[in-house]
């Protein structure tokens, strides 16, 4: 008996904290000064058609409308391929591709769950289950942030060589249009 105290005292603490992170996490992506909000409707609306999953789309399509576009709203597709490019993925299926991936990643961790806390009483379950879907939305959002900052000092990094590059072009003579491509050939085997 004391076992199964200890181990629902440690998950329902894990779950506490995890919510208690998911609420930070919260507050501080939705801080934005009337600025960035203004920038951010701007953004929306020039991106026209957007990258979400069509109408008529095929079968994950429709999952995905079923499940993070219910949950989460029409701008969930939108904020995910903003974050998606900024980490470096661009392409017309990336945020289909991070959903379905995703989704099964909660799904298996769902089973996992399910199958592991199997023998438990119906409130392991229940919290077992809850975890899992908690840590299959968040780990996936953690992974592309660590994806995101990664993709942003590779630039950082780049930025010295791609600018000597770029006046030594300049300096020989070619157009900046000429130049831009002929550096960007140079410096993708590099970074």
């Amino acid at each position: 008996m004391s076992l199964a105290f200890r181990s629902l005292f440690l998950l329902s603490t894990m779950a506490c904290f995890t919510l208690l992170v998911a609420a930070v996490h919260y507050y501080l992506r939705t801080r934005h000064d009337a600025l960035s909000r203004r920038i951010r409707e701007l953004q929306e609306q020039s991106m026209v058609g957007g990258s979400g999953p069509l109408p008529g789309g095929d079968f994950w399509d429709s999952l995905l409308r079923s499940t993070y576009g219910a949950i989460f709203g029409k701008t969930w597709f939108r904020q995910k391929e903003m974050e998606l490019m900024r980490a470096g993925f661009r392409g017309p299926q990336v945020v289909k591709v991070y959903g379905i991936l995703s989704l099964l990643f909660t799904i298996g961790l769902l089973v996992t769950a399910f199958a592991t806390l199997q023998d438990q009483d119906l409130s392991m379950r229940l919290l077992g289950l809850t975890g899992a879907v908690v840590l299959g939305y968040f780990i996936p959002e953690q992974v592309l942030v660590s994806l995101r900052n990664r993709h942003r000092l590779s630039l950082m990094a780049a930025l010295p060589d791609t600018t000597d590059m770029l006046s030594i072009v300049l300096g020989a003579g070619l157009a900046l249009d000429q130049a831009i491509a002929r550096v960007g050939e140079e410096i993708r085997f590099v970074y």
